[in-house]
């Protein structure tokens, strides 16, 4: 061996050396942005470069780069990135952040209304069990909240005009949806056994979701401009309709509060 190959073999070290550097580096550069002194609009900038090229999974990716099978909603896929265009890293990221905090905080203050509107129905005059499953419940999805309310518990068997006593507890619930300031989306859902009544599932479930927004804006003066309402029929089971219990569940109202108009930026 010249003394060239010898000196170029003896320093290879340099490069895992600074391998090593850059991410002792970027991980100080993370750790630091997460402290509130850290938190600068430009500082979220790196911060955020270094999140997507380290940690982060793509949001989106592209259909020629798809293969195989779809397996519980999971792809296998191959990726390169700059295959697929994204939006500015630092709008993303600041998006993010500020869009979850909003429905974070919005989450808790609906279910704890809900929380407090479902114990009164619960029980009875007694104090006894008053539903054998829950007339009212929120869970929070992507971007938007949704309060479902059971057709069971809210209205009679083929009516679509909301019981008295259920407008009377739905009113805290619905002045904590109008001081969120956000637009909301009422939709009528049924399962999938014809209706006996007058209406088709169809027509039943439009009118539900239709007087219930007429509700919200006569009765508590909801802005008529950030509600909207739709039927929906048997076609968004959330349980099978092999089942009573399943069906029971699918008969429901959803009151979605919605998050897709937030600002890129805080």
């Amino acid at each position: 061996m010249d003394d060239d190959e010898e000196e170029n073999s003896g320093a290879g070290w340099i490069v895992s050396y600074a391998d090593l550097m850059t991410l002792l580096f970027a991980t100080f550069v993370v750790l630091y942005g997460l402290k509130p002194e850290g938190e600068t609009k430009a500082f979220l900038g790196v911060a955020s470069s270094i999140r997507e090229a380290f940690m982060e999974v793509p949001d989106d990716i592209p259909l020629v780069s798809k293969y195989g099978p779809s397996v519980k909603g999971k792809d296998i896929f191959k990726f390169w990135r700059g295959d697929a265009d994204h939006k500015p890293i630092v709008k993303k990221y600041n998006r993010t952040e500020y869009a979850l905090n909003i429905i974070n905080k919005d989450f808790d203050t609906v279910r704890n209304v809900v929380d407090s509107v479902r114990k009164k129905m619960d029980t009875g005059s007694d104090g006894s069990k008053a539903t054998t499953t829950s007339p009212i419940t929120v869970i929070k999805s992507g971007d938007f909240l949704s309060i479902r309310l059971m057709s069971s518990v809210f209205y009679q068997p083929g009516a679509y005009r909301l019981k008295r006593k259920a407008i009377r507890e739905l009113a805290p619930l619905v002045e904590t949806l109008i001081n969120t300031e956000r637009k909301i989306h009422i939709a009528g859902h049924t399962d999938n056994i014809p209706s006996n009544g007058d209406f088709s599932n169809w027509e039943l479930s439009a009118l539900r979701a239709s007087f219930m927004a007429r509700y919200f804006i006569d009765y508590y003066d909801f802005p008529p401009q950030r509600i909207s309402a739709g039927g929906y029929a048997d076609t968004k089971p959330i349980f099978s309709n092999e089942t009573q219990q399943g069906r029971d569940g699918n008969r429901r109202v959803e009151i979605m509060v919605k998050y897709d108009d937030l600002p890129q930026e805080e």
